[in-house]
C-alpha cells in the first residue's frame, strides 16, 4: 500500500505451486484474509461476476454448492433475482431451494441454478446460467492458511 497516496498499488505474491498471483484484485484478497486474521474468521465468500471466476479459482477460492442465508436477506435475494431475470417473483420463489437452519437457512446453490435454467432456457436460452454455484466462491480450511502465511509475510494492514 502506498500510504503517501492512500492507495493500494498492484502486486503478486507466490504461493506453493509456484504460480504467481498478480494484479490488482490479488490485493483485494489480501484485505479480506487480513481481515480474517483479524477477527478470528473461518472463511471468506465472494460473488463473481462470469469472467472473473478463473481467476478467484487461480487464487484458490472454491464454488459454494451451497450457502447460508439469513432470513431477511431472501426477499432481497428473490427480487434481485426477480428483476434480474425477468421472472415474476412468485415464480421466483417457487424456484429457490431453501432448507431452515439453526440460524436462518441454507440455501442449495445446484438445485436452485438447476431450477432457473428451467425457466431461462424457455425464455432466452443466451442468458442460461453456466455456472452451477452462480459465481458465489469460498476460501477455507488449508486453502485460507496458505494465505494467512503469504499475507503475514507481505502485509497490508496486519
Amino acid at each position: 500500500m502506498n500510504k503517501e497516496l492512500g492507495i493500494i498499488e498492484q502486486g503478486f505474491m507466490v504461493n506453493r505451486y509456484k504460480d504467481e498471483f498478480t494484479g490488482i484484485g490479488i490485493r483485494g484478497h489480501q484485505l479480506a484474509v487480513e481481515k480474517v486474521i483479524k477477527n478470528n474468521l473461518k472463511d471468506i465468500h465472494v460473488d463473481s461476476l462470469p469472467k472473473a471466476e478463473t481467476f478467484h479459482e487461480k487464487c484458490l477460492f472454491r464454488p459454494l454448492t451451497k450457502k447460508n442465508i439469513a432470513y431477511s436477506e431472501i426477499k432481497e435475494y428473490i427480487d434481485n433475482l426477480s428483476e434480474a431475470l425477468n421472472i415474476p417473483i412468485e415464480k421466483v420463489k417457487k424456484l429457490v431451494v431453501l432448507e431452515k437452519a439453526k440460524t436462518g437457512y441454507i440455501m442449495d446453490l445446484e438445485q436452485t441454478t438447476i431450477n432457473l435454467n428451467k425457466i431461462i432456457s424457455q425464455k432466452d436460452p443466451k442468458n442460461i446460467i453456466n455456472h452451477p454455484t452462480m459465481g458465489m466462491y469460498s476460501l477455507s480450511g488449508e486453502r485460507l492458511e496458505l494465505w494467512k502465511n503469504m499475507v503475514r509475510s507481505q502485509p497490508i494492514t496486519l
